[in-house]
């Protein structure tokens, strides 16, 4: 079990910050990923605002960092359950 929940966190953090193919595969505002929003962000402006773009970043990376908080047992359990010989 926590060598499964562990894949599971890692595959969802690829996809989370998975770019290429969203730029690419994405055409609509509704269909786009908020990375890739993040990324419009500084065009769509005719001014930097970094304090703008610092929000976004800090609220793009909230959902990950819940989703290890929450899984923390398992992750390390799945990561640590190869490494030592029993």
């Amino acid at each position: 079990m926590p060598g499964l929940a562990a894949a599971g966190i890692f595959c969802f953090l690829v996809a989370w910050n998975e770019f290429i193919y969203a730029i690419l595969l994405t055409n609509t505002l509704d269909s786009q990923t908020l990375p890739t929003r993040i990324a419009q962000f500084t065009s769509d402006q005719r001014v930097y605002n970094p304090g703008l773009l610092f929000a976004a970043g800090v609220f793009a990376i909230i959902p990950p960092v819940l989703i290890a908080l929450i899984f923390q047992r398992l992750l390390l359990r799945g990561m640590l359950s190869g490494a030592v010989k029993g």
